[in-house]
Parts: C-alpha cells; sequence; structure tokens
C-alpha cells in the first residue's frame, strides 16, 4: 500500500477504517481488505489510484492470503504430529527403551542403568564427570567379549561417598594410551518407562528418573521380550 494514498485520506480515513481492531501487532487479511475498500472509497477523485498501484495492493492482498492459509496447514500438521507423538509416548510406558543418553540427573538412590557397545576386550574405563567437568568417579571393567554391556551406576563417587545430586556425564571407552586416553564406546541409557511427562506440550518420557525425549529412543522392547 503506497505511502502517499493512505496519508492522503485524512480524517475521513479515519472514520472508515474505525472497525478495525489494531490492538494487535499483526494486521490480518480482513484489516488488510478494509483498508484497501477504505483507500478506493477515499480516494481523491482527480488524482484515483493507478492501476499499477492497484495491481500492487491487490498482489499484496493475495500473498498475504497464501501466508494465512499456510499458517493454518502448519498449525493442523503440527496438531496432528503433537497427537502422534502423544500416542507414541503413552504406549511406551512399561517398556524397555534404549535412549542416546549419556548425561542424567543424580538424586539419592537412583540407579540410572547404561547399556555401552564394547569394539574390542580387556579394560574398559568407566568415567562420571559433574556438571562443572570435575571427574567424580573412575572405575575399570574388563571386558571380556565385544558388543553391548550393560553399566548400573550406584551413585558412589571416587572415595565411596555418595554424589550430591546435580547433572553428571557418563563415558565408558578402552584406554588407547599410558596417558590415560580412550576410546570412547557409544553409551545408552536404559530402563523401562514409567510414565509420560509434558514439558512445554512435549511429552518426555520418564525412564526411572531421567526424563527421555522421543527423539532420542532408539530401541524398544516389551517387558516380557527383556526379562
Amino acid at each position: 500500500m503506497s505511502t502517499d494514498a493512505v496519508s492522503g485520506l485524512g480524517s475521513t480515513y479515519t472514520t472508515a477504517t474505525s472497525g478495525v481492531n489494531f490492538s494487535s501487532e499483526e494486521v490480518t487479511r480482513e484489516d488488510f481488505l478494509t483498508l484497501l475498500i477504505a483507500q478506493i472509497q477515499n480516494q481523491d477523485p482527480l488524482n484515483p489510484m493507478e492501476n499499477q498501484e492497484f495491481v500492487a495492493e491487490l498482489a499484496t492482498f493475495s500473498s498475504l492470503e497464501q501466508q494465512t492459509n499456510q499458517t493454518e496447514l502448519l498449525k493442523k500438521i503440527l496438531a496432528a504430529q503433537d497427537g502422534t507423538s502423544t500416542s507414541q509416548a503413552l504406549s511406551l510406558i512399561g517398556q524397555d527403551v534404549v535412549a542416546a543418553v549419556n548425561t542424567f540427573n543424580y538424586r539419592s538412590g537412583d540407579t540410572p542403568t547404561f547399556l555401552f557397545q564394547a569394539t574390542s576386550t580387556g579394560d574398559a574405563v568407566v568415567k562420571i564427570t559433574s556438571s562443572s567437568g570435575t571427574v567424580v568417579r573412575t572405575e575399570t571393567l574388563h571386558i571380556n567379549d565385544t558388543g553391548n554391556h550393560i553399566y548400573e551406576f550406584d551413585g558412589l563417587g571416587e572415595y565411596g561417598n555418595e554424589l550430591a545430586p546435580g547433572e553428571y556425564t557418563i563415558s565408558i571407552g578402552s584406554p588407547i594410551n599410558s596417558s590415560g586416553d580412550t576410546l570412547n564406546y557409544d553409551v545408552y541409557l536404559t530402563g523401562q518407562v514409567s510414565e509420560v511427562q509434558f514439558q512445554e506440550g512435549v511429552p518426555v518420557l520418564l525412564v526411572g528418573n531421567q526424563t527421555v525425549y522421543l527423539s532420542d529412543v532408539k530401541s524398544v522392547r516389551h517387558r516380557d521380550e527383556a526379562a
């Protein structure tokens, strides 16, 4: 809409558009159409709107109409996805899942269980690191076979003391030199889904006391299969 055409409406423009709601920062297609009609009705007869300008106004309205339709379609798609995600999450209650999660929030009495994929036999080093980057627990496991192995964290620190509640990260890997460097394995949180919570409308699984997003779930097993 040209600046000259709008500014030339004066007080007549104010009266003609009094029914338009400007309380929102967004102009709706109804508001736009009302403004366009008011502009046409109140244009200067001696200096009417040029055809090119009118076509430009209609093109703008068409673009706004398309954006509105696309927004509505996107809302419907997102609503359908939310419904599907909720159904998927609820169907996992009582099942065992393996999730790509190696950071966990520890609370007193927790025993988070992890699955790791060993690519070699021999020693494997477990490191528990606090959110500040401090290694609070180091443990050496002996691996007889490659493949999947289970590690259950008992919540104890380096000297047998229970760790303070908070966020920790687990890593497991094979030593590759005398300096203590390791080749880290893939580590996954595993356990039974006890309930589904919603965070800002997004369904989140509760595995033990750990929250897991659906996008992090890599595999699911029925309880009778896992037993």
